[in-house]
């Protein structure tokens, strides 16, 4: 009997897979990908932290102008801020006071007061007292009784007949800038202070009481 032997193809033969050693797993890793997406992500912080700082710098400085401003006008309103005037009630009468607390005189000084009229029919009128200076910390006391009209209508009674009624103050500072003062607030204008016409003056007949203003110092003490 004979035995044949068959010979086994070559592509036949199946290899077995090799096992991949430890710790190379790491090959199959798209490491580029991977970095690319991290410097985009890096890229995208970078651009919203910097966005984010430029936010607040410009914050930063729109603050710092804003204090600059208020500290400018503050400056500018220093002296202005500090003259005033106010109305003491008395049993024997009123007495007016205008105060200048600052360190430097005010000049042009006037105060408006509204007399009522003799007769209804007449409208209100106003008269001025008015002042050269006013020295650097003084306050001047005006008693009522001590007032009379200079000029003005005759229909209208003296001072001393009726309660101080200021409508304003007004006045020059040292820089020579023109103020408006009120019961409510303090404005700047542009001209300095003029009665108008058919306004009175009114007269002092004896000179005011001059004392100290407290507390008065120099400016930013």
């Amino acid at each position: 009997m004979t035995l044949r032997l068959s010979r086994q193809r070559p592509g036949q033969v199946r290899a077995r897979p090799r096992a991949e050693p430890p710790g190379v797993w790491w090959r199959r890793v798209p490491w580029a990908h991977i970095g690319t997406v991290v410097g985009a992500v890096a890229a995208i912080g970078g651009l919203i932290f910097t966005g984010v700082a430029t936010f607040y710098g410009a914050k930063v400085s729109e603050a710092q102008l804003d204090q600059s401003g208020d500290d400018a006008e503050r400056e500018r309103r220093e002296q202005a801020m500090r003259v005033t005037y106010w109305v003491e009630d008395g049993w024997d009468g009123d007495n007016l006071h205008v105060v200048n607390r600052s360190p430097d005189p005010v000049t042009r000084l006037g105060v408006a007061v509204p007399a009522a009229p003799i007769t209804a029919t007449r409208a209100k009128h106003l008269y001025f007292l008015l002042l050269n200076n006013v020295p650097p910390c003084t306050e001047l006391v005006f008693p009522d009784e001590d007032i009379q009209p200079l000029s003005g209508p005759s229909t209208h009674v003296h001072l001393n007949r009726m309660e101080w009624d200021v409508r304003y103050l007004r006045f020059t500072d040292r820089d020579g800038k023109h103020w408006h003062r009120t019961r409510v607030g303090l404005s700047e204008r542009r001209r300095p202070f003029e009665g108008r016409p058919g306004d009175g003056a009114l007269f002092n007949l004896d000179l005011p009481k001059e004392k100290r203003a407290t507390p008065c110092g120099d400016y930013g003490g």
